[in-house]
């Protein structure tokens, strides 16, 4: 199994949680479906129950086994043209600064 544990670093407070591989999921999805309840699961691959029921939820619900992808949507700031204006300003003085482009 690859599992990130959550660890807590004193120094910078970050923590990793566990995640499920999407092997794993598949495992969970195909006992279910075989009949077996959700704290057999549990107790076979060594996940919470709660861990459990939310995958089978998703999948009853959604029909997705796979993780889904973090992060967000964000949209770009510049367009095209902007950029290529500051590709050509800089191209055109290469010592030119950011508070002189503003």
């Amino acid at each position: 199994m690859d599992f990130d544990f959550c660890l807590l670093d004193m120094h910078t407070n970050i923590c990793k949680y566990k995640t499920t591989t999407n092997e794993d999921r598949e495992r969970i999805i195909s006992s279910y479906l075989k009949g077996k309840t959700v704290q057999e699961i549990a107790s076979m691959l060594n996940l919470k129950d709660s861990t459990i029921h939310n995958i089978v939820r998703v999948y009853c619900t959604t029909g997705r086994i796979q993780r889904k992808k973090c992060g967000g949507n964000r949209s770009e700031v510049l367009n095209e043209e902007m950029k290529t204006s500051i590709k050509n300003w800089v191209d055109e003085n290469c010592t030119i600064s950011l508070k002189s482009l503003t």
